[in-house]
């Protein structure tokens, strides 16, 4: 296993540090990036789908939710004039539903 370490170049800006996954190629490693980053360069395939893996995720013991493909991202939109939004998985991209049945 070959390991590449890239020098952060700003280490007095505010950053983020953990293990990120790949949405795309599902490759992990440990990420540091800017505060606020949303998209990391996957080290392996080169796509901007890279995220932090645990950016706000639930406490030991409470209940989280996965999509059928294993994500655990979801993006909460609503189009147009929609009256309520609709909950999208990150990593497939399909509407998420039956979370509350």
């Amino acid at each position: 296993m070959s390991v590449k370490v890239l020098e952060f170049k700003r280490p007095d800006e505010p950053h983020s540090a953990g293990e990120a996954i790949c949405t795309h190629c599902k490759h992990e490693w440990v990420a540091v990036a800017p505060a606020g980053q949303r998209n990391l360069e996957c080290p392996s395939c080169g796509s901007a789908r890279g995220v932090f893996k645990w950016p706000f995720g639930p406490s030991v013991g409470d209940e989280g939710y996965k999509c059928n493909c294993g994500c655990e991202d979801f993006f909460i939109m609503r189009r147009g004039l929609q009256a309520s939004g609709t909950v999208f998985c990150r990593g497939c991209g399909t509407e998420a539903t039956g979370w509350f049945e």
